[in-house]
């Protein structure tokens, strides 16, 4: 079956080109004659027609909205599933009738999403885990319908976001109160803006407090319990550990414990762990030993972003709003809290 990507192949332009003239967005985005000319031939010549998918949405009620929620493809199956959860919750409450449509996608190669260019595609979106590049494409490309971006502040969108700053001010402090010196950590190894930003965030706050991380003890993995798993082995390797090791993610920090568990090393007396909490925060709650979770509430945020985007598409909301909570620290067995 001929696609938008063969297309745009045989015309030597984007995808993104290909789906603008085909929604006949050429003149509102500027595009020159001759592309187009290109482009028509090309479908001409391939015999493009939309799928059957494409047409059925086309159709869709303005009483009864289709979301897609675009969630970059990785690991994190857990999370996807608290979406799931989140949404279904949501649904039974029965404030608005809704459909979902899942759109997974690869960090950073948002610009091949077609259909975030398409007038005929989804009442609106939620966009979750861009990077840089994907706000950048977002910013040059605002989709026609509306968008709400979770974790993630832009202008000229909606956005749901949690506020870590204080929770990682009192991480940082609880730690030095505890007269440590030196931190481990194991972080993503193509982590996300929100990531990134925590991370350097938390590291600012342990070095004005005399807390340093050393290149030695700084690992990186995919963000998944196996990935924890090797490299937390890599740590190991590396010596005698730091007093606090600080993961990305709670799938990091539960492999990671599985082989501290593993080699004798004691949580929290000879180790203590931190994490950031991405999944269902009973997957910590319930480990051995529990872990001290900075928790972002992924929950609250997607129902939060669901019902934004249901508020922007029924014209309740009409301007970008942003909207921003706080997180907080829940501490547990492998790193408790000293009073």
């Amino acid at each position: 079956m001929v696609t938008i990507k063969d297309v745009a192949a045989r015309a030597n332009v984007s995808a993104t080109t290909v789906s603008i003239i085909i929604n006949g967005k050429e003149k509102e985005r500027k595009i020159s004659p001759a592309t187009v000319a290109k482009v028509k031939t090309a479908i001409a010549q391939l015999n493009y027609q939309p799928n059957i998918a494409a047409r059925k949405l086309r159709t869709f009620d303005n009483n009864y909205p289709n979301i897609a929620i675009y969630l970059a493809y990785d690991h994190r199956s857990s999370m996807f599933n608290q979406f799931i959860e989140s949404i279904y919750h949501e649904q039974m409450k029965g404030a608005y009738e809704f459909s979902i449509t899942v759109c997974p996608f690869k960090s950073g190669h948002l610009f091949e999403e077609n259909a975030l260019t398409s007038t005929t595609s989804f009442s609106a979106a939620i966009i979750t885990t861009i990077s840089p590049a994907d706000a950048e494409f977002l910013k040059q490309n605002p989709p026609p319908f509306p968008v709400v971006l979770m974790n993630r502040s832009l202008d000229g969108f909606s956005s749901v976001c949690a506020d870590t700053q204080d929770s990682i001010l009192e991480l940082a402090e609880m730690i030095q109160k505890k007269g440590y010196k030196r931190i481990s950590a194991i972080l993503m190894q193509d982590g996300y803006m929100a990531n990134k930003i925590r991370y350097q965030s938390f590291l600012n706050a342990c070095e004005t407090r005399g807390i340093s991380f050393s290149d030695d003890y700084i690992a990186f993995s995919d963000d998944s319990m196996e990935g924890g798993f090797q490299a937390a082995k890599k740590l190991m390797k590396a010596g005698s550990l730091p007093p606090v090791l600080y993961c990305d993610t709670d799938s990091i920090a539960l492999g990671a414990t599985y082989v501290f568990n593993r080699a004798g090393i004691r949580i929290p007396e000879d180790l203590e762990i931190v994490c950031i909490c991405l999944s269902n925060k009973l997957y910590t709650q319930y480990s051995t030993p529990s872990i001290t979770i900075i928790d972002i509430s992924l929950e609250k945020n997607m129902v939060d972003c669901l019902k934004l985007v249901l508020d922007l598409f029924f014209n309740k909301i009409t301007e970008p709003v942003n909207k921003v909570y706080k997180a907080s620290v829940i501490y547990r067995e492998s790193f408790p809290e000293l009073l």
